[in-house]
């Protein structure tokens, strides 16, 4: 993600990729070609991004991640989003994933 390398990123995924969001369900979906759009859309988007894993670790196929996403789009207005995703990985390729990123609000 954060080299923007959007065909090295999408190696990593099965075709048949399943991404359930349970905060927001309307935007659950399948296959890899869904997630082209999304984050090649993001890396467009976007003058900066970066990625931090704040920790991770794995419990047989199952891989957890804890996120900081920041950047700053094009119209100079800063992104923030901290949160977990669960991915299924199989066969070495990232079969499913469950996604709770959520944006950080600043309160003054």
């Amino acid at each position: 993600m954060n080299d923007r390398d959007i065909e090295r990123m999408l190696a990593l995924f099965a075709d048949d990729y399943q991404s359930e969001q349970p905060l927001h369900p309307e935007h659950d979906f399948i296959g890899r070609e869904a997630i082209r759009t999304t984050w090649g859309r993001r890396f467009q988007e976007y003058d900066s991004f970066n990625a931090e894993k704040l920790r991770s670790t794995a419990s047989g196929s199952d891989v957890w991640v804890e996120w900081d996403w920041s950047g700053i789009e094009s119209d100079d207005i800063t992104y923030r989003a901290r949160g977990v995703t669960i991915f299924e990985v199989k066969g070495g390729q990232i079969r499913k994933g469950r996604i709770y990123m959520e944006p950080v609000v600043s309160v003054n």
